[in-house]
């Protein structure tokens, strides 16, 4: 026949047994929270790197889009020295 713990004593094992459930979470929450910051700072470097990339990216897009121009005048200039005058 099984013998039953008195009920102080059965209540005091149960708390035990719930107080290590919920340092196993605390640990495990730690754990996580510990994740996120590094997460945090690794997507905080990248939004730097990103944010340098695309300043750097439009200064490009900038001179080649003044390239673009000056080369649309050069060839109108050239195509318009090759017409006949009409005087000729």
């Amino acid at each position: 026949m099984r013998q039953e713990l008195p009920p102080r004593r059965g209540a005091a094992l149960q708390l035990r047994d719930e107080l290590a459930v919920v340092e196993t979470v605390l640990v495990l929450l730690k754990w996580v929270a510990e994740a996120c910051q590094s997460l945090g700072k690794y997507l905080e470097n990248m939004h730097r790197k990103v944010v340098f990339l695309t300043t750097r990216f439009e200064t490009l897009l900038s001179l080649v889009e003044q390239l673009h121009s000056t080369l649309e005048v050069a060839v109108m200039n050239t195509e318009q020295d090759q017409e006949p005058d009409g005087h000729e």
